[in-house]
């Protein structure tokens, strides 16, 4: 059998897939029959919807509120998975309005986004009213908005002020503050990664990457860690296995991209993707250099034998996945919109980028 056909028994490679997709796709459907329920506290004005939409990049306004529910709890719909509730103070005046936030808050929420105003700071109102949403045992981000009072083109001007506005609400409430400015986008990004990484544990994340504007960045961390688990699997079997268990970790890695940029894809669609890259002309190409390096090094098609060789097996198959994980992104970024032919252009650069900055075995060919 050649090192070609080692590499690429394709009538193996697609059991492995169709398994790996059915088995991908049940977890997920169980996952997308959940929801994710962000509830905004904070007073009027303090910038709720315009934090929205700039985490977002759809207003507030946009969106219809769900009807069925009370009105002083607003839930707004961002897709058919996400929910965002604009929610009144849990302190409110009128004992009802108050009962029934909490009541939704206690019930629903996933996590809770409460907001200060940085012109005002921590008011005892507030305060109150915080403590009483923290009874709820309900992950908190405490949001202080507004802090473009204290800058001066994109320049933090009264640090002073800054830092003793955080440093009260801190001492009151505890916690971690996210200071930032809606209007002006300062630090949103930082609140982005603040709300995806409380909601990871559940998988809940991929519902708010999928509304979120700030998607490419969570991908870029998939992307690499895939790599990652891939040099795992590429160091330990023998090179004529060694692409069969990446199916599995692919074809996840696939999915999650598609289904955050909003692209349902078929079995069809990925295999295509995995057969225009990875298993094409191109990808055979790469694989083979890599048995070339492989071989200069001494394997002689048998168990990985010398530290070295397994490193380079390991940093090939991370090269791999790295390289069809920024396929994918583009692929499914742009809607499905890339003919096949610029993607193995794609595919071919990245593998060859990742694998130039990690190979730590000199090439001998």
């Amino acid at each position: 059998m050649s090192e070609e056909k080692n590499f690429f028994d394709e009538e193996q490679l697609e059991k492995d897939f169709e398994e790996a997709f059915r088995k991908t796709n049940a977890e997920l459907d169980e996952l997308f029959k959940q929801k994710l329920v962000i509830s905004l506290l904070g007073d009027v004005n303090v910038g709720k919807s315009s934090t929205i939409n700039a985490l977002t990049g759809k207003k507030l306004s946009e969106v219809g509120a769900y009807a069925g529910l009370t009105t002083e709890v607003k839930p707004y719909y961002y897709s058919e998975n996400v929910i965002i509730a604009d929610t009144p103070g849990l302190a409110d005046i009128n004992q009802e309005v108050s009962n029934q936030a909490e009541d939704f808050v206690h019930e629903d929420a996933d996590i809770i986004m409460f907001f200060f105003n940085a012109a005002v700071g921590p008011t005892k109102h507030m305060i109150d009213t915080y403590n009483k949403v923290k009874k709820l045992n309900k992950p908190i981000i405490t949001v202080l908005n507004k802090i473009d009072i204290w800058y001066e083109d994109g320049i933090l001007e009264d640090k002073d002020a800054y830092e003793t506005v955080i440093s009260q609400i801190k001492k009151e409430t505890g916690q971690k503050v996210i200071p930032i400015s809606a209007k002006k986008y300062i630090n949103v990004e930082e609140l982005n990664n603040e709300i995806i990484s409380i909601l990871e544990s559940s998988g809940k994340d991929l519902f708010f990457l999928k509304v979120s504007k700030y998607k490419e960045n969570k991908v870029k961390g998939w992307i690499n860690g895939a790599a990652v688990s891939a040099f795992g699997i590429g160091v330990i079997p023998v090179p004529t296995a060694d692409i069969i268990p990446l199916t599995s970790l692919q074809v996840a890695l696939a999915l999650k991209i598609a289904y955050i940029y909003n692209c349902k894809v078929s079995k069809n669609d990925v295999m295509s993707l995995i057969g225009s890259t990875i298993t094409g002309s191109l990808g055979k190409q790469l694989f083979k250099y890599g048995v070339q390096l492989l071989k200069g090094l001494g394997w002689a098609g048998g168990r990985l034998g010398t530290g070295a060789t397994a490193t380079l097996g390991g940093t090939v198959a991370a090269s791999i996945t790295y390289g069809f994980g920024w396929t994918c992104n583009a692929y499914y970024k742009s809607g499905m919109n890339i003919d096949l032919g610029h993607l193995g252009e794609i595919y071919t650069q990245s593998y060859k980028e990742y694998f130039k900055n990690n190979q730590s075995v000199p090439s001998t060919v």
